[in-house]
Formats: structure tokens, C-alpha cells, sequence
């Protein structure tokens, strides 16, 4: 019994000659032969059409060609380009001349010949009047401040040099006090003022009851080189008035000079051209 069980436990041993790989078949060998004939055959066809060293360099001089002429007529592409765009800003130039032309003459600058940087200064002042020089800065934050109560304030203001005056301009941003309501110009070519006869009126202005700056146009311009501001009234029930800036704008003498010529010749354009069509009319 022992060594039946040996025999059936004992492992199977296989035929190693019965897997071997049978050798392979004449037929097999031919077919490998057809296939290594269909290679050889490839391979000639490939080197037949392959490009010869001749064509090869044939094609690399034609590209070379094609690569050094291609900039140059981008180049002329961009010179085109470059003529349009300055073709196009010779016109818009001129477009814009014309519409200047149609528009007439820019208005001028306006220059504010009581300021402290053009060198005008504060000459007088009444006792009660603070902080005056702020008048000639242009700072909307600082003013000139006085009681309302007093009944003669005033200032007087030494502008850089002599002016054809024609607008004066009065501002205030103070919101919490008065503002000024009339107030009289006086002007004069001398300072002091020998008597009150050198001082000439130009009018009493009045001024509206808001915040900002007013302009006020003289009913004739006058030529002052000194000019006194007179405050009669104002509005509001504050204790305190206030005066922001004031400005003053005109002509210098030779710019008053050279308006006067304008308008001199502007009138006797006028005239010729009247006397013109008279005497077409009597022709007539």
C-alpha cells in the first residue's frame, strides 16, 4: 500500500521530446525567400527614385533664393504702408487747418494782471480788512475777511504794469459768512493819489448771492495802473464778509495799441466797402 501511494503522489513527467518545435517545412523557407526578394526589391525602387546630389542642390539653391527675396518685398510691402500713413496725415493736417481756418481765430489767454506771480501787489487796505494778500493768489482755500459791519472797507491793488482794463473777475468759496453784494472800481494812474480827483470811477457793480467767481465786464474799458475796490453792501446776516480772489484782465499798452490799429483798419474796410456799393448802386 505504501508504494501504491508513493506511485500516486509521485509528480507526472512529461515527454520533453514530444513539445519540441517541429523543424521548419521547405514550404516556410519559401516563403521567407519571397518576402526577402520583396525587400530587395523595395529598397532598389527607394534608391532609384532618391534625389541625386545634383537635384539636392538644385532645391537647396532655389530656396535660398526664395528666403533672400522674401524681406525685400516685405520690405516694400511696409514702405507702401509707411507712404499711405504719411499720405493720410498730410490730409488729416490739412483737414484740421481747414476747420481752424472755418473756425476763425483761437480765443486768446487770458492773463491775470492781479495776481501776485504776474507782480501785482496790495498797496492799502481799511484796518479792519484780514488776510488781504490772499486776494492775489488764486488759493480758493485762503481769503480776505472783515466785520460786515464796517462801512468802508476797501483795498487797493498795484497791478504789474499799466492796463487797458476790461473785465474784472471777484470770487468766493467761503460758504459760512457773507458775500459780497456792490462794490465800486476806481482807478488810477498815480499812487498815492495826490486828491480824490485821480482816482476815476468806473462803476459800481453787483455781484449775485452764490459761492464761485463772477465776471463783470466794465461799461468802458479804462487804462489804470492802480486800482481801488470799494465793498458797499453784501448779503447774509454773518458777522464775518469774505473776499476770495480778485482778478484782473485787459491789454498791455502795446497789445491795446495794436487792437485800436486792428479796429481802426477793420472800420475803414467797412467804409471802403460802403463807398464800393454806392457807387456801383449809381452806376447802375
Amino acid at each position: 500500500d505504501d508504494d501504491d501511494d508513493d506511485d500516486d503522489n509521485a509528480p507526472e513527467v512529461t515527454n520533453s521530446s514530444s513539445q519540441e518545435t517541429e523543424p521548419t517545412s521547405p514550404g516556410d523557407l519559401g516563403s521567407d525567400n519571397v518576402d526577402a526578394d520583396a525587400i530587395t526589391t523595395t529598397t532598389a525602387d527607394d534608391e532609384a527614385n532618391a534625389p541625386t546630389d545634383e537635384t539636392a542642390n538644385d532645391n537647396l539653391t532655389s530656396a535660398t533664393a526664395n528666403i533672400s527675396t522674401s524681406p525685400s518685398t516685405d520690405k516694400d510691402e511696409n514702405d507702401n504702408d509707411n507712404d499711405d500713413d504719411t499720405t493720410d496725415e498730410a490730409v488729416t493736417s490739412e483737414d484740421e487747418d481747414d476747420e481752424e481756418e472755418d473756425d476763425g481765430p483761437r480765443e486768446k489767454l487770458l492773463v491775470d494782471y492781479a495776481s501776485k506771480l504776474a507782480g501785482a501787489q496790495i498797496l492799502e487796505k481799511s484796518p479792519s480788512l484780514k488776510g488781504a494778500s490772499n486776494l492775489l493768489t488764486g488759493d480758493i482755500d485762503r481769503y480776505a475777511i472783515a466785520p460786515c459791519q464796517d462801512k468802508k472797507l476797501y483795498v487797493v491793488v498795484g497791478l504789474s504794469e499799466d492796463i487797458l482794463v476790461k473785465q474784472i473777475k471777484l470770487s468766493n468759496y467761503e460758504r459760512y459768512s457773507s458775500h459780497v453784494r456792490e462794490f465800486q472800481i476806481l482807478a488810477s494812474q498815480e499812487y498815492p493819489a495826490p486828491t480824490a480827483e485821480y482816482w476815476a470811477d468806473l462803476g459800481v457793480y453787483e455781484a449775485k448771492s452764490k459761492s464761485g467767481e463772477q465776471a463783470f465786464e466794465l461799461k468802458e474799458p479804462a487804462w489804470a495802473r492802480y486800482l481801488k475796490f470799494r465793498f458797499l453792501s453784501h448779503y447774509g446776516k454773518e458777522h464775518y464778509c469774505t473776499v476770495s480772489q480778485i482778478k484782473v484782465h485787459g491789454s498791455t499798452m502795446l497789445q491795446g495799441f495794436h487792437e485800436q490799429w486792428i479796429e481802426s483798419e477793420k472800420k475803414g474796410r467797412e467804409l471802403s466797402g460802403e463807398e464800393g456799393e454806392e457807387e456801383e448802386e449809381e452806376e447802375e
